[in-house]
């Protein structure tokens, strides 16, 4: 059972690790060349590349792995939103 302090420690170290995974994954799609169908695997790239790094980094535990694959979501979230900005600012203005 983890404190609550415990979770406030891992929680913010999840954060930290956020833009970390967002870079890493965005590198992988690039120089493996993940285009079209291929596309739907990167939320579970980034997944496991955040449960990998919770482990690793944060806390070498189930605990770690956790708050790791609520990094990896996190990351998808900030891409998405990016990617959703930046479409509907291209979009021309109606009106």
């Amino acid at each position: 059972m983890i404190g609550i302090e415990n979770f406030k420690e891992l929680v913010q170290a999840a954060i930290i690790l956020v833009p970390f995974v967002t870079g890493l994954v965005e590198v992988i799609k690039r120089a493996g060349r993940i285009e079209g169908e291929r596309k739907r695997f990167i939320p579970l790239i980034s997944i496991v590349i955040g449960a990998t790094a919770g482990f690793l980094i944060i806390e070498s535990s189930g605990a770690g792995a956790i708050a790791g694959v609520i990094t990896g979501l996190a990351a998808v979230g900030l891409w998405e939103t990016g990617s959703n900005a930046r479409a509907k600012r291209k979009e021309p203005v109606k009106g």
